[in-house]
C-alpha cells in the first residue's frame, strides 16, 4: 500500500499514535503513515473530464480516501499532506508561504521557486505547495485526478495542502496571513480589470479583502515564452498604485528557471492532458 493510500485509509478511525485535536474551532486529524512507502499510480483509459475534455488521468487504488472525499464533496474546507501525517481542516496562515498551482507535473523549478520565496519571507516562514479542487476555467478534479497530484508530493517528501479555494481572494479567506508565491505570468493577468468584469473598482475591492486578511504576494520572474521571449518579472508588471504595496518580487539573482510545465506536458512527461 502506497503512503497515500495509508495516509487517506486511517482517516475517520483512530489507530494506534493517532490524534484527534481540537483548536480554535478547527479539527485537525492526524494520521501518521511515516512508514509506508509510495509510489506512482498507474495509467487508466482517458476519461471526461467537468469540462468536456478527455484526460489521461493517472490514478491509484485507495480503498477509503476519505479526506479528499470529503473535501470534493463540501464538508471540508482542506487536508494537508505533510511529513507523514494527514491534517484535516487545519489551516495554518501567519508565517506560511504557500505556492499555489495545478502541478501537472510537480517538477524541480517548482520546488526553488517556493525556497526562495521562503528565503524573502524571513527565518521564521515555512513554506508549502497548495492545489485546489476547482478550477475557474475548468470546474473541479477528478478524485482520481487529484489522488494523482498528492502522490507526487508525498513521494517527494513535501507538504501540500488541498483546498476547495480556486481564487486568490478565495485562498486569502482560508489561510489569513498567509503569503502567496505567483509565477509572473499569473501576478500579469491578476491586476487586469478585464478579469474582474473590466472593473477597475471591482478589482480594488477583491484587493481590499486580500488586504484586510492580511496576505501579500512574493512574484517569480518567468520567461515569457507566448510573447516576446524576454524574462519578465514584477517590473515589467502594470500593478494599480492602490495596491502595489501587496506586491514584492523574488529577484533573479536569487531565483530563476526556464522550466515550463507545458512544455513538460508536451513532451510527454505530464500526468495528463489538461
Amino acid at each position: 500500500m502506497s503512503q497515500l493510500a495509508a495516509q487517506q485509509q486511517q482517516h475517520g478511525s483512530k489507530q494506534p499514535g493517532n490524534e484527534v485535536t481540537h483548536s480554535s474551532g478547527q479539527d485537525s486529524i492526524t494520521s501518521n503513515a511515516s512508514n509506508q512507502q509510495s509510489s506512482c499510480p498507474s495509467r487508466q483509459q482517458p476519461t471526461s473530464t467537468a469540462a468536456g475534455q478527455v484526460d489521461e488521468l493517472c490514478t491509484q487504488s485507495i480503498s477509503q480516501p476519505e479526506p479528499l472525499q470529503e473535501l470534493l464533496a463540501g464538508r471540508i474546507r482542506c487536508v494537508e499532506f505533510s511529513g507523514g501525517n494527514v491534517y484535516v481542516n487545519a489551516p495554518r496562515g501567519p508565517g506560511r508561504v504557500y505556492l499555489p498551482g495545478s502541478f501537472n507535473p510537480l517538477h524541480e523549478g517548482h520546488r526553488q521557486m517556493l525556497q526562495a520565496a521562503v528565503k524573502i519571507a524571513g527565518p521564521e516562514a515555512e513554506g508549502c505547495f497548495e492545489l485546489s479542487l476547482m478550477n475557474a476555467d475548468k470546474g473541479k478534479l477528478a478524485i482520481e485526478e487529484v489522488q494523482c497530484r498528492v502522490a507526487q508530493f508525498v513521494t517527494a517528501g513535501l507538504p501540500v495542502l488541498i483546498t476547495a479555494a480556486p481564487l486568490l481572494v478565495d485562498k486569502a479567506r482560508l489561510l489569513p496571513g498567509a503569503t502567496f508565491v505567483l509565477g509572473w505570468d499569473t501576478a500579469v493577468r491578476i491586476v487586469m480589470p478585464k478579469y474582474y468584469g473590466d472593473s477597475y473598482t471591482a478589482m480594488l475591492l477583491v484587493f481590499g479583502e486580500i488586504r484586510c486578511q492580511k496576505c501579500r504576494f512574493l512574484v517569480a520572474g518567468r520567461v515569457d515564452d507566448k510573447g516576446d521571449g524576454s524574462f519578465k518579472q514584477l517590473t515589467d508588471i502594470e500593478v494599480a498604485p492602490e495596491m502595489a504595496d501587496l506586491f514584492e518580487p523574488i529577484p533573479e539573482a536569487i531565483f530563476r528557471s526556464n522550466i515550463s510545465s507545458t512544455a513538460l506536458r508536451a513532451a510527454g512527461k505530464g500526468l495528463g492532458k489538461l
